[in-house]
């Protein structure tokens, strides 16, 4: 199970140094750091010029602490990567910078986040070039898929994903798909505190499992996890996590809150 905190565009550098320190102080005090199962990975997705921060916070406790399954499991993730390899694209960040944050580490990567998509226009190709430089520089795409209110209004709403995944998922060779993970997000519930029911989530992750047993073939398609996102926290995590063919979730503003954050590694912990 995989539990991803996305900050976005949020967090001061002083706030960002003091998450990691109180998100374990929490796990202490709650008995939880030396009792979490290795089944269930974390992993924090801040504003890029953070990574270096948490990266460094990470080492820093493995060091310190005696017990480090909490710190193994856990990690970074990147809130995006160019479409381009390197060259004159000012303000852009390539994979392959990313590539040297590693150091031992591992590091995922948001492909196609909803807001991605609709402020930026990020077009299918795009993202598929994305992942193929993430691919290359050993870094784990976390492809983000979604409807709109208008496509579940009309009814279109699979056939949409399908679309999506279709045209960027779908090309991804059989040797990368275990370094390949899936987030779905319905716009319509992002950032609304609407988000889908259990119902609704359970019929778009089973489908989208449907699909990737046809690309694949059933061996690949379960290596490949499949996260929901869009107004998760930590009041509903539990009923999300325990609908099928959940495997963890993207949350976004509950991760910027170190109790809510932990309430609900506490819950995915208890489910893994």
């Amino acid at each position: 199970m995989l539990v991803i905190g996305n900050w976005k565009m949020n967090m001061c550098r002083s706030e960002a140094k003091l998450f990691l320190p109180a998100l374990v102080r929490q796990l202490r005090s709650r008995s939880l750091q030396c009792a979490l199962s290795d089944k269930l990975h974390m992993s924090i997705a801040p504003p890029i010029i953070y990574l270096h921060e948490l990266i460094s916070q990470i080492k820093n406790f493995k060091k310190e602490l005696t017990h480090t399954t909490f710190l193994n499991n856990f990690n970074v993730t990147a809130q995006n990567a160019s479409s381009y390899a390197n060259g004159a694209y000012t303000g852009e960040v390539s994979a392959s910078i990313l590539e040297e944050y590693r150091d031992g580490n591992q590091i995922s990567v948001l492909i196609g986040h909803s807001e991605r998509r609709s402020y930026f226009n990020e077009k299918n190709n795009i993202l598929l070039n994305k992942m193929m430089l993430c691919f290359n520089a050993s870094l784990i795409p976390i492809l983000c898929f979604g409807e709109s209110l208008n496509d579940r209004s009309n009814g279109i709403y699979l056939k949409k994903i399908e679309l999506q995944l279709k045209d960027t998922i779908a090309k991804v060779s059989h040797e990368n798909i275990s370094q390949m993970i899936l987030a779905y997000e319905p716009i319509w519930a992002i950032g609304t505190g609407q988000n889908a029911t259990s119902e609704q989530i359970e019929e778009v992750h089973n489908y989208v499992r449907l699909l990737l047993v046809q690309y694949f073939g059933k061996i690949d398609a379960f290596k490949i996890s499949i996260l929901y996102g869009g107004s998760c926290n930590d009041l509903n995590a539990q009923n999300i996590l325990q609908t099928s063919n959940v495997d963890g979730l993207l949350v976004g503003g509950a991760s910027l809150d170190v109790s809510k954050f932990c309430n609900i590694i506490e819950i995915a912990n208890e489910l893994s």
